[in-house]
């Protein structure tokens, strides 16, 4: 393998190790969603184009509160959140940019 180029040994290696073959169970299947179509992901990427990450280490029953609210409101996570900083902006008077 000294004379190969490093893909054409990472082949090798990988057609070496696949030759072992490893079963998943039954529900990984329904588990896991459907990988997401290049179209698709490129819609997902242009929807957030004007966004910006937004995030903070909290006690875990703040996301587990914040998506059962979403569940039950039938919103999504982050306009809670949205709509949750909005109101703190206005309780403090901050001005707000657009």
């Amino acid at each position: 393998m000294a004379n190969k180029k490093p893909n054409e040994a990472l082949a090798a290696g990988l057609a070496a190790t696949s030759a072992t073959a490893w079963t998943a169970p039954a529900t990984s299947e329904q588990a896991r969603p459907a990988p997401q179509k290049p179209v698709e992901r490129l819609k997902a990427a242009l929807t957030r184009a004007d966004t910006a990450n937004v995030s903070a280490h909290l006690p875990k029953r703040y996301q587990r509160d914040l998506k059962r609210l979403a569940a039950d409101r039938g919103e999504k996570t982050q306009d809670l959140i949205a709509e949750a900083l909005d109101d703190l902006f206005k309780k403090h008077k901050f001005a707000v940019s657009e």
